[in-house]
């Protein structure tokens, strides 16, 4: 426990990014075996391409129509732009194939930093291999590709930003997540509320936070 609590950023740290590693090996995986369908990949991939290019949010894989389509009338994910960066620094096949990975593995370090205060180390650490190991992350990320990934990131940086661990109000992050959250799909009215309700209550019920 003396080293788990010593050592626990570089150990929060080394958990988080050797997932993203086996899970983006993992996904580089299906791709080269053929074990994608292709639909919703190829879809989200070209759309990275042509943001690169200039094109927002157009694609020529959407099964709506052939041809160019404006995916953002179909769905509106404004949130998959944060994805452009990456795809601008290691192509868009890539980026769609780190997509999850990386928002999986950023949900779980802060998972660890929200748990720590109260868990302690090895209680956080063990918090953080659970969520990364559970059958519903496998899942998505069996699946070609989800911008919804990102989803319990926000639900994550809400939580941080309310205070739930160490009790420090972020209103910053509140923003950042609620913001990240409502842009990505039309069903987020279904994923954030609910969680907001439940964190809310949960926290000012049983603490005072610190501004």
């Amino acid at each position: 426990h003396g080293y788990a609590e010593l050592h626990f950023p570089k150990l929060l740290a080394l958990l988080c990014g050797g997932f993203a590693l086996a899970a983006y090996a993992a996904k580089l995986s299906q791709l080269h075996t053929l074990h994608f369908s292709g639909q919703d990949f190829w879809l989200f991939e070209d759309m990275l391409r042509q943001m690169g290019e200039g094109g927002f949010f157009l694609t020529r894989f959407a099964p709506q129509s052939q041809g160019w389509v404006q995916h953002g009338a179909v769905h509106a994910m404004i949130t998959w732009v944060l994805a452009l960066p990456l795809s601008l620094a290691v192509g868009s096949t890539h980026a769609a194939l780190l997509w999850g990975p990386l928002m999986f593995a950023l949900a779980a370090l802060l998972l660890g930093l929200i748990a720590r205060p109260r868990w302690g180390a090895v209680g956080a650490l063990s918090l953080s291999l659970g969520f990364l190991c559970s059958s519903q992350v496998a899942r998505i990320l069996m699946y070609e590709v989800h911008p919804e990934a990102a989803y319990p990131l926000a639900v994550f940086l809400w939580a941080w930003g309310l205070g739930m661990g160490d009790g420090k109000l972020r209103l910053w992050a509140i923003l950042l997540a609620t913001l990240g959250a409502m842009r990505m799909k039309a069903d987020a009215i279904l994923v954030l509320p609910p969680w907001i309700a439940v964190m809310t209550t949960a926290f000012f019920g049983s603490q005072a936070f610190t501004p």
